[in-house]
């Protein structure tokens, strides 16, 4: 029995890709190896239908490669890249777990050697719950350096969440996280448009400071930047010592909208633009000084970039000048 194993075994690895990856799924049946399980795809809902810079769709077709990479690796006995890379999954041990508020925290990793992230750019974690491969996009808090051979991440933890209630029970220091990247389209040019509206809720915030700080820090891009930034409460501001700091240069001001804080008045401090509510397209018009000059970010839950991309389109303002991530 075991000569004929290694004689299928053989002639598979000498097939095609599919051929191979069945035949590892037979002996993964039959308890002879362990392959990683398909990736399961999104179901209609999954998808937003609102031109995210990177679709679950097109994330389930990259896993589903990289699931048959992963195969064939796994069947020829080939050794996994040790660093992040876009298309294959690394495994990196986490440093440290910080908590920022009631139901947010801080994540850093070790990258293995340096990693450039561009500013707007982010990270696919993997997860396998219980037996289910599980993925979910997060963008580093801070764009690394070489100096710096770690990364951190913002995760916010949500009660029914499937994954971040499996980080927050499981997860300790220590532990080895599957993740790959950088990914992400958005790209700026300085000077290319006169201001950008930021609308971001939540940890949404975090693709945000990393393209305020890359700007701000430019001397020559004169871009002025407007955040308007949307909690439920003021203990649900995130990032609030980095927005100060961003402040702190003349071409950046942001808002904070409160839509569940019942005393926004007693919650201010010193030069805090505080808000009772939500985001309105009145709030967008207002920003809108020039529209042809004028470039929009949206970062949030999905219910939000769906609201936001409605108050664009209701204030005409073009598809091309809209960048959500």
């Amino acid at each position: 029995m075991l000569h004929m194993g290694w004689s299928v075994i053989y002639r598979a690895v000498q097939c095609p890709l599919i051929r191979a990856i069945s035949f590892g799924q037979s002996l993964h049946q039959r308890g002879m190896t362990t392959l990683p399980p398909r990736p399961k795809p999104p179901s209609e809902s999954d998808c937003c239908n609102s031109g995210c810079d990177l679709c679950v769709k097109d994330i389930h077709e990259q896993e589903l490669k990289i699931w048959e990479n992963e195969c064939n690796n796994i069947l020829l006995g080939q050794a996994p890249k040790s660093s992040l890379t876009p298309d294959t999954y690394t495994k990196c041990r986490l440093l440290d777990i910080k908590s920022v508020n009631h139901n947010t925290s801080v994540y850093t990793f070790d990258s293995l050697g340096y990693v450039e992230i561009k500013p707007g750019q982010h990270l696919i974690l993997r997860e396998l719950i219980e037996g289910i491969s599980v993925t979910r996009q997060y963008t580093p808090i801070a764009v690394p350096n070489p100096q710096e051979l770690t990364f951190k991440v913002l995760i916010k933890h949500y009660i029914n969440g499937c994954i971040t209630s499996h980080i927050k029970t499981k997860w300790q220091v220590g532990d080895e996280v599957e993740w790959r990247g950088p990914h992400g389209m958005f790209l700026h040019s300085p000077n290319k448009y006169m201001k950008y509206i930021m609308l971001a809720a939540g940890t949404g915030i975090a693709p945000m400071i990393n393209v305020c700080k890359d700007i701000v820090r430019d001397d020559g891009d004169i871009t002025t930047l407007r955040l308007l930034y949307a909690c439920k409460t003021y203990e649900d501001i995130l990032l609030s010592s980095d927005l100060k700091q961003v402040a702190s240069h003349w071409n950046f001001t942001y808002k904070t909208f409160l839509s569940q804080e019942k005393e926004v008045e007693k919650k201010r401090s010193y030069g805090e633009n505080l808000v009772s509510g939500k985001i309105t397209k009145d709030d967008i018009d207002l920003e809108l000084i020039n529209p042809l000059s004028t470039r929009v970010l949206i970062c949030g839950t999905r219910e939000f970039n769906s609201a936001m991309i409605d108050h664009c389109n209701q204030l005409n303002i073009q598809t091309e000048h809209i960048f959500k991530f």
